[in-house]
C-alpha cells in the first residue's frame, strides 16, 4: 500500500507552539487518515507536542539571530560590537566606578595632630552580599581638632601589568587574561624602556613607529597590535625553544595560515594567528639553549648531553672541544 501525502504550504509568519501543533496535526491527518484521536493522553499527541516545542524553540532562535543583524533590534553586546565595527566604530572600554565619601573617627574624639591617610588606601563597603573595594585617589587629611574629613574621592580600579613576547609582526595581537579594562588606561612598553603610544588607527603609522591599537572583543578583552620596531628596539630578548602545549584550535589556524619562511607553513605563524582567538601563555625559565637549526649548534647540543654521561665524559676528558 502506498500512502500519498499532499504537500501543503507552510505559514512561517506565526510560528509559536500553538501554530506548530495545528500544523503538525494537519499534516498527521493527511499522512495517516485513520488517526483521528488527538486526545492529550494519546502517545502520538505527546510526540507531536514534543516536536512542536522543539520547533517553537528553533523558530524563536532563528528569529533572534536574524534580528541581531540590525542595530535597532539587536540585544546582544556582541552583536552591537560587530555591527559597530562595520562602520568603523570601536566600542570603548569600561569606566572607573567612583564614590565620594567622608572619613570620621569612630570614637568621635578629635586628634591633637593632623592625620594623613595616604593615596591608595583601600576603603571597603559594608555590603551584605559582597564587599566592594575602593582606593583613595589622593592623600586625605583629618586636621587636628576635627573628627572627620571633607569630601574625599575613591575609585574601584586596580593597576595590572601583563607581559607578552612581541614577535615583530605588524599585526600581533595579545589578549589580556583579565577583564574589563578602563578605557584609555592601556600603556605599552618593552624591556629596554621604549614606550609604545596608543593610537586610534594605523592609517598614519609608519613601519617603524612604536604604536599600538586597543580593540575590545565581545567579552571586553583587550587586544594589543604592535607595529614592527627597528631591530635595535627589539622588545624582548626571550626566545621560543619549540615546546608547545596547544588547544585543538591550532588546527583551524594552520588551515588558513599562509606559507612563511622557506615557503613552508610555519607553526609559529599559526600561533601568532591563534593570539587573536584565545590566550596563549609562555613559561619563562633559565637554561642553556642550543640552536640545532645549524650544524655547529647541533654538535654543541650533542656534546653538552654527552658530558652528562660519566663514561662518555671521561672518554672526552682532555680533548679540545668547542
Amino acid at each position: 500500500m502506498v500512502t500519498t501525502i499532499t504537500q501543503r504550504a507552510s505559514d512561517f509568519t506565526d510560528r509559536d507552539f500553538d501554530s506548530w501543533i495545528l500544523e503538525l496535526r494537519s499534516r498527521a491527518s493527511t499522512a495517516f487518515p485513520g488517526w483521528t484521536d488527538f486526545n492529550t493522553v494519546n502517545f502520538g499527541t505527546i510526540l507531536l507536542e514534543m516536536f512542536a516545542h522543539t520547533l517553537d524553540v528553533v523558530s524563536f532562535t532563528q528569529d533572534q539571530q536574524h534580528l541581531e543583524r540590525f542595530v535597532v533590534f539587536a540585544n546582544l553586546r556582541r552583536s552591537m560590537i560587530l555591527l559597530g565595527k562595520n562602520v568603523g566604530f570601536s566600542l570603548p572600554g569600561a569606566t572607573v566606578a567612583t564614590v565620594d565619601l567622608e572619613i570620621t573617627f569612630a570614637d568621635g574624639n578629635p586628634r591633637a595632630a593632623d592625620l594623613v591617610i595616604p593615596k591608595g588606601t583601600v576603603i571597603t563597603t559594608a555590603d551584605l552580599t559582597e564587599d566592594v573595594e575602593f582606593d583613595l585617589t589622593a592623600d586625605v587629611t583629618i586636621a587636628a581638632g576635627l573628627i572627620q574629613t571633607t569630601t574625599a574621592s575613591a575609585e574601584n580600579a586596580r593597576e595590572r601589568s601583563e607581559p607578552f613576547v612581541a614577535d615583530g609582526t605588524p599585526t600581533q595581537r595579545h589578549l589580556l587574561g583579565f577583564v574589563p579594562f578602563v578605557d584609555g588606561s592601556a600603556d605599552g612598553n618593552v624591556e629596554i624602556a621604549a614606550t609604545y603610544d596608543e593610537v586610534d588607527d594605523f592609517f598614519n603609522s609608519g613601519p617603524t613607529d612604536r604604536h599600538f591599537f586597543v580593540d575590545v572583543d565581545e567579552n571586553d578583552r583587550l587586544r594589543q597590535i604592535v607595529e614592527k620596531p627597528e631591530p635595535e628596539d627589539a622588545p624582548s630578548t626571550l626566545a621560543v625553544v619549540g615546546r608547545y602545549l596547544l588547544t585543538p584550535t591550532i588546527f583551524d589556524m594552520l588551515e588558513t595560515t599562509g606559507r612563511g619562511a622557506g615557503g613552508e607553513i610555519q607553526l609559529t605563524d599559526a600561533i601568532a594567528d591563534l593570539l587573536g582567538r584565545e590566550p596563549v601563555y609562555a613559561i619563562r625559565f633559565c637554561g642553556q639553549r642550543y640552536d640545532c637549526g645549524n650544524k655547529l649548534g647541533y654538535i654543541r647540543a650533542m656534546l653538552a648531553v654527552a658530558r652528562r654521561d660519566p663514561e662518555i665524559r671521561a672518554a672526552l676528558a682532555g680533548e679540545s672541544l668547542p
